[in-house]
């Protein structure tokens, strides 16, 4: 920015910036154009002091400059798939060259467990079975947890919660590559300990209404009768955003058909404020936003059930990932690639064996870890965090890259996803 004054009867001149003295060449009584670089974010106050001779007559006029941080990407989208922990899909991931995974391990909590018939069971690869749907929920979720000890998944789920997918399973290697090729954090976990729609809910609001169990939407479409259903009116990153003029749209496969739909997945159904928006659309408009050049500037991306990796629906993770990569290459093959940043994710756990205790920061958890990828030009290449982050961390990533302050005491706790980055 350019400074420059003018004077009138006036001997010297001094100058500060916050309070700090400037140093200025001579004594210029009048100045065109004083440069000043300001960097960092947040608002400068310049005050010159003029005065008069003998020190008489002195006059302080200041200014304000307020500095807002230019986003480092134009585009965020949150791609949010379903119940698997980061031990059954990355388990036995091999780390890339200067990095470590914390993965299965024989020293592992949990590592032998016992089942309800007393046989004791250890990690075993699944291969290509078909995995079912385990207990959820809070309740199902701290059962297992056992206070951190993380031994009664056999007991609780049965031997097939020790099961995960290696390079054995086929289409698990396209997810592995995208880790390879950009960056996985390995100490991602939920939110809460509870299931849909909590943790979909910290990642917009960091907050869950206090309410760790499921419930259906008080709005439509497509919710089920509900006596827990409530219209809810706390601030969410959309209100963010709209007060801001930044656009965000959310696209779910079958949105508004009934047949498919899946309202505990999509958190903005929930509030007063974004419920009826028009900017919550079928994933097919997803494509043609992408292709036009109207993205908005977030994206929420919620598959349906045959692509969001839930287990219990008869399809191999295959269907799930290849889903996922066609997204991916679409992204990549568009005019926003080189500005964009996709966040893979989970909603939780599932009830899969996880050896990693989640730090309890509140009544609510975290839960379970959960596999989650940032996949964008401006990732680090091969690159594995160990930061500890959940899903309210991709909130403040974007209220980072918009420069949008936290909604609540939850978002300041939780950590943010830059290390994932290099920008």
């Amino acid at each position: 920015m350019i400074l420059s004054w003018q004077t009138q009867n006036a001997n010297s001149i001094s100058l500060s910036e916050n309070g700090q003295s400037v140093a200025l060449s001579g004594n210029p009584l009048n100045s065109t154009g004083m440069q000043f670089i300001l960097n960092t974010p947040g608002t400068t106050i310049f005050a010159l002091t003029a005065t008069g001779a003998a020190g008489t007559n002195s006059a302080t006029a200041s200014v304000s400059v307020v500095v807002t941080a230019a986003p480092r990407l134009d585009h965020v989208i949150v791609v949010v798939l379903q119940n698997n922990s980061f031990d059954h899909l990355f388990g036995t991931y091999p780390a890339p060259p200067g990095n470590t995974v914390e993965g299965i391990t024989p020293t592992g909590l949990g590592y032998q467990e016992v089942d309800q018939n007393g046989n004791t069971v250890t990690p075993f690869a699944l291969g290509n079975t078909l995995q079912p749907d385990l207990p959820e929920g809070y309740a199902a979720y701290t059962s297992v947890w056992d206070g951190g000890k993380m031994d009664k998944f056999a007991y609780y789920n049965g031997n097939i919660a020790m099961g995960y997918y290696d390079t054995t399973t086929i289409g698990l290697s396209t997810l592995w590559a995208y880790a390879n090729q950009f960056a996985l954090a390995d100490h991602f976990f939920q939110s809460s300990w509870g299931e849909a729609p909590t943790n979909q809910l910290y990642m917009v609001a960091a907050s869950d209404n206090d309410r760790t169990f499921s419930v259906n939407p008080f709005y439509p479409p497509c919710q089920a009768p509900d006596s827990s259903a409530m219209a809810y009116t706390f601030p969410n990153v959309a209100d963010q955003l709209d007060s801001k003029q930044i656009t965000w749209g959310m696209y779910q496969q079958g949105y508004g058909d009934c047949a498919s739909d899946q309202p505990l997945h999509n958190a903005f159904q929930y509030f007063t404020s974004t419920n009826a928006s028009s900017k919550m659309q079928d994933y097919s408009q997803f494509s043609v936003a992408l292709q036009s050049g109207t993205l908005p500037a977030v994206s929420f991306v919620i598959p349906n059930a045959t692509n969001d990796m839930h287990p219990g629906y008869f399809n191999p993770i295959l269907v799930g990932i290849d889903f996922l990569d066609t997204l991916v290459k679409e992204v990549q093959s568009s005019s926003v690639w080189s500005s964009s940043a996709i966040i893979v994710t989970f909603d939780d756990g599932g009830g899969w064996y996880d050896h990693v205790p989640p730090p309890q920061i509140d009544n609510q958890g975290l839960g379970f870890r959960v596999p989650t990828l940032v996949i964008s030009p401006f990732a680090k290449k091969g690159y594995v965090s160990h930061v500890v982050m959940d899903h309210v961390s991709i909130l403040k990533l974007i209220q980072w890259n918009w420069n949008l302050p936290n909604l609540n005491g939850r978002n300041a706790a939780s950590g943010d996803m830059l290390d994932m980055f290099e920008f």
